[in-house]
């Protein structure tokens, strides 16, 4: 079965986060959620999108997982859906059975002929394409058990006997990330990477949101994310590369640096793309609330991301602009001009 299955069930799986997490919520909803009570008695294979799967027996579980890619990943890259995924998966992991492979070799069978047959699709012959089932090198798959409790903080590169995080940082260190003898879990946003799960788990959820955010239709408020740190952080750095992992066609970048901003004088540069009647709004209106501050408030609550200059239709609703200005009168500017 597929993990969407379960969580059409009723079990609260979180979505690319980390595979720690999701290794922690697939074994807390197996031992409390009265839904799953039927499945604990079964040896089941779990597959979670393309990049990971869990084999379930007996209250022990493993997870296997692609240690650059999270779930979904790979249907992020490649946008649509086509059949036979759960057939590569099962005809790659049967096949192996038959081999006399183990079930852990069948896992990482399945994985990669449904990962194959992602990559090579179907051919213009009427053939299924066979030779996606051969499966080649599938030791760059990781693999490790689950704890039966989730425990503080538990990750992949701390799990004797397969990893411990002294001997995977001495081994990135002398032999690089990539190498496929040590597969640790690896986020990538854009030129960001991070074998983090703290981070990883950070990123990945604003990511979630910008991806989430873009896919609404007419937004009635803008997507505001606060990020702190101290200077030399890479604040800046992780949030371009951030939004660069998301959708860098369709997310410009504009920065402010509005708290060195003194006068209206000092708002020309920032405010070279706006509409005019926004500009004549934000230099007419009788009073900011809080200064300067308030006009930056106005800047971060604005949605600029996918628009190629400031508009009307990029103005925060009049309830979200009381706390800095008259609300509806800068509407009714904005329209009377």
């Amino acid at each position: 079965m597929t993990v969407d299955d379960l969580r059409e069930f009723g079990a609260n799986i979180s979505r690319r986060l980390s595979w720690e997490k999701t290794a922690e919520d697939f074994m807390w909803q197996m031992n409390n959620n009265p839904a799953m009570a039927d499945l604990r008695d079964l040896n089941m294979v779990v597959r979670i999108g393309l990049e990971g799967a869990v084999h379930y027996s007996g209250s022990d579980a493993r997870l296997f997982y692609h240690p650059h890619l999270f779930e979904g990943n790979l249907f992020e890259r490649s946008p649509g859906k086509m059949q036979g995924y759960g057939c590569a998966f099962t005809a790659g992991f049967t096949e192996s059975i038959c081999r006399g492979h183990d079930i852990d070799d069948a896992v990482r069978s399945g994985m990669t002929a449904s990962m194959n047959l992602h990559r090579k699709g179907f051919t213009r012959k009427p053939d299924y394409p066979l030779n996606i089932f051969k499966a080649g090198d599938i030791s760059w798959i990781g693999s490790v058990k689950i704890p039966h409790q989730g425990r503080d903080l538990w990750t992949i590169a701390d799990s004797p006997p397969i990893f411990d995080i002294e001997s995977v940082s001495r081994h990135i260190v002398i032999n690089g990330y990539r190498q496929r003898r040590c597969p640790l879990p690896i986020a990538h946003f854009g030129k960001l990477i991070t074998a983090d799960r703290t981070e990883i788990e950070g990123y990945q959820s604003i990511r979630n949101l910008m991806i989430e955010y873009l896919k609404t239709e007419n937004p009635e408020r803008p997507l505001c994310i606060g990020v702190f740190g101290p200077p030399g952080a890479g604040k800046s750095f992780a949030v371009k590369q951030l939004a660069a992992s998301v959708d860098p066609e369709r997310i410009e970048h504009l920065n402010f640096n509005i708290s060195q901003f003194r006068d209206e004088e000092d708002l020309i540069d920032a405010f070279h793309q706006i509409d005019r009647e926004v500009l004549n709004a934000f230099l007419k209106i009788p009073e900011y609330r809080h200064g300067v501050r308030s006009m930056e408030a106005i800047l971060d609550m604005s949605i600029l991301q996918d628009v190629k200059r400031f508009e009307k239709s990029s103005l925060p609703p009049a309830g979200q602009l009381d706390l800095h200005v008259d609300g509806e009168l800068f509407h009714r500017m904005v329209m009377e001009n």
